[in-house]
């Protein structure tokens, strides 16, 4: 034991001086802080709600008279919304040559403010009487007068109390190596976002975890090969090591103006140099790309990718689990297809998926997903292949009982386009998913209607695209250059769809605050009329680009709480009309016996069928699994090596 702890020492005390750190100095690892939580409700639009939450503490304390339960949990409960509802700071630092202090070298301050130190005071006086009731060895601070302290084990000593400081009375807490709390919040970086109230600011620098690293390895790490190899690899993402990247944040609102705005920045620095190991594209997006996507969209991705990062998984995955290896063997020997390079490789460059009135009135139904190509030629010959062994599969009874009457693969052509759709002959099954190849997209939604609107799109028959929306060109002129990444949500389109769910949580909210016995407490409505909430709503639109060497980020969105919440209750209210699909898909094959058991065995793992051999049965397949397959793959036309 005493060997490892002078090795931490030794090994702390070298790292510091490897990062060109100077011994005793402690530098910032994470620094941030938050306005409070009233905060994020400042907009005109969440005044109800704000004066409706402020109320909770009293209806917390009714509670124990009502059901009988104790107050002292309803007290500290109490004590920690007012925690939360105000400003705070936190800091993690890192202090090289100085890993006898508690957690190597490590640590932990948090700073509340408070109205005054004599609340500050009450709430210490509540924490330390429940922790010394829990038999905390609780004393007070020799360094520290007024406040109290623990032991912490390997974090050191816990400091924790009420004070008063230069910028007002404060309830602090530290852990670990920590030398001076103000200064440590001194590294808080400066708002950056113009014409804005912060409420939200911090950094991160990764460079500082590098002793985690060096510690883990002093400690027996080096020993285990797992551990190298995941060090090596975070390494090559820039999240340790000398040069480490490092992120800063930001999160503000616009002033109390018609309409305000919620803006948020972060910033990847010195990402350029680790785009290879975390698969970052350097590449923007072009105006073809944004015109891909309709004008009319409710909620759209637009991004440059591969699938370069799903090949490099498999690969991982490979080597620590043969069973997958034999998996895609049998895959390949099957249907004469290599997952991995005619599919995953095939395709890449440009990823887009989204919502919109053009390819089926914005709900799930109107759902598109696209990829461009990187080999079409090879990606079709591959297809053509799928295609022929899906079909050969669906119909054999040996696979599918009498099910296999009714599911194909159907080809067909629509406006000169080749399309293809999943269709069940003679059964009621209410979905029809489809894709299409044009010259530069592989094109997939849950209906015909969806990629026939999506076809037009890209084929130049539709409208401007998504880059003619005011709000996404404003966002990528201010970037001042081609963004990798779009997202663009039509709040005024969601908050509709999402407003019912909406009034009904702000009837829970209001409800669960009423009085049963203070007929004087009254909420009121907590959320707006419609017209009122959805007047002047701004839609969220979200970019990522490059600007030198670093990565940016920027989001703007309507600031308030209530807007924000109704439109993603609004995407999420989609997944509704799924469910109810699925029900009558029940109704209507089950209407007709048919053997639903027979048709899982190919669907789900654990049968026999090309998915169940893929990912259940690879260990074990068994000659006879795989010779069925094989025999398949030669029915439908393979050509198995």
């Amino acid at each position: 034991m005493r060997t490892t702890t002078t090795a931490v020492f030794l090994t702390a005390s070298l790292v510091g001086s490897v990062l060109g750190q100077t011994e005793g100095q402690p530098r910032p690892v994470l620094v941030a802080e938050h306005a409070g939580l009233a905060a994020f409700a400042s907009s005109p639009k969440d005044a109800a709600l704000r004066g409706a939450l402020e109320r909770l503490p009293e209806r917390l304390r009714e509670l124990p008279f009502e059901v009988g339960a104790e107050r002292e949990p309803i007290a500290l409960a109490e004590m920690m919304l007012r925690s939360m509802s105000r400003p705070a700071r936190m800091a993690v630092t890192y202090t090289p040559g100085e890993p006898t202090g508690g957690l190597f070298g490590y640590g932990v301050a948090v700073s509340i403010d408070h109205a005054d130190l004599n609340t500050a005071t009450q709430d210490h006086r509540m924490i330390t009487r429940l922790l010394r009731e829990g038999g905390a060895p609780l004393v007070d601070s020799a360094d520290m007068p007024g406040l109290s302290e623990m032991d912490a084990g390997p974090g050191g000593t816990l400091i924790f109390g009420p004070r008063q400081t230069a910028s007002g009375p404060k309830y602090q807490a530290i852990v670990g190596t920590f030398s001076d709390i103000e200064r440590a919040f001194s590294f808080l970086p400066a708002a950056t976002i113009a014409d804005s109230r912060t409420l939200v600011r911090g950094r991160m620098d990764f460079e500082q975890l590098t002793p985690i690293q060096q510690t883990v390895m002093a400690m027996g790490g080096a020993t285990v090969p797992q551990a190298r190899e995941v060090f090596v690899q975070v390494q090559r993402r820039g999240l340790i090591g000398p040069g480490a990247m490092k992120l800063s944040f930001e999160h503000g609102v616009t002033p109390a103006a018609s309409p305000t705005r919620a803006l948020t920045r972060v910033v990847l620095e010195n990402a350029d140099r680790y785009k290879n190991g975390l698969r970052l594209p350097t590449e923007g997006l072009t105006a073809e790309d944004l015109r891909a996507v309709p004008a009319d969209a409710v909620h759209a991705h637009v991004m440059r990718a591969d699938l370069t990062p799903l090949i490099d998984l498999l690969d991982l995955v490979q080597t620590q689990q043969p069973m997958l290896s034999e998996a895609l063997d049998q895959f390949r020997v099957a249907t004469g297809v290599d997952f991995k390079y005619d599919l995953l490789d095939s395709l890449g460059g440009t990823v887009a998926g989204y919502l919109s009135d053009s390819t089926g009135g914005g709900g799930l139904g109107s759902a598109v997903l696209m990829v461009t190509f990187k080999d079409r030629a090879r990606l079709l010959a591959a297809h053509q292949k799928l295609i022929a062994f899906a079909n050969s599969m669906l119909a054999s009874p040996e696979m599918l009982g009498e099910f296999h009457r009714y599911p194909r693969v159907t080809p067909w052509t629509h406006e000169g386009a080749q399309m293809f759709s999943v269709r069940f002959q003679g059964v009621p099954v209410p979905l029809e998913v489809t894709w299409a190849a044009t010259d530069r997209w592989l094109i997939a939604g849950l209906t015909p209607q969806a990629v026939i609107g999506a076809v037009r799109q890209v084929s130049g028959k539709g409208d401007a695209g998504l880059g003619s929306v005011a709000a996404v060109a404003g966002a990528v002129k201010d970037a001042g250059g081609a963004p990798i990444y779009v997202e663009y949500t039509d709040t005024t389109r969601t908050l509709r769809d999402g407003y019912t769910l909406l009034t009904m949580t702000g009837s829970a909210i209001a409800n669960g605050l009423r009085s049963p016995s203070d007929p004087a407490r009254e909420p009121g409505l907590v959320v707006p009329p419609f017209q009122d909430l959805v007047k002047g709503a701004v839609p969220s639109v979200t970019l990522a680009y490059w600007r030198g060497a670093d990565l940016t980020l920027t989001r703007s969105a309507d600031a308030s709480i209530l807007v924000t919440a109704g439109s993603t209750l609004g995407l999420a209210s989609g997944l509704l009309p799924a469910a109810a699909a699925g029900g009558f898909m029940t109704y209507g094959v089950s209407s007709r016996e048919v053997r639903f058991d027979e048709f899982g065995r190919l669907l789900f793992p654990g049968g026999d069928g090309v998915l169940g051999v893929m990912l259940a049965g690879a260990s074990d397949p068994g000659a006879a699994a795989v010779e069925r397959l094989v025999g398949l793959g030669r029915a439908a036309g393979v050509s198995t090596p």
